[in-house]
């Protein structure tokens, strides 16, 4: 089975700044999938993290991502 997102909405900010709301819809593995969040912390090129707006069937959720700088790239945490 493969996801597919069926639809995505950004607000004017496109998730780029504190406050930027993102919503998805889509299905993976025969279900279908609803993800409503908003960015509530990010530093460009470092790190960004979202908090779900609803409670679905997955409830709270907050993810992120940090990158840390390497000689040959980047490392994402």
């Amino acid at each position: 089975m493969e996801t597919v997102v069926h639809e995505l909405k950004l607000d004017d900010a496109a998730g780029k700044k504190i406050g930027s709301h993102i919503v998805m819809r889509g299905t993976a593995f025969g279900f279908d999938l609803y993800l409503d969040e908003v960015v509530v912390e990010r530093e460009p090129g470092v790190k960004k993290t979202c908090e779900t707006v609803k409670d679905r069937v997955v409830g709270a959720y907050r993810p992120g991502f940090v990158l840390v700088p390497l000689k040959t790239g980047s490392l994402l945490k």
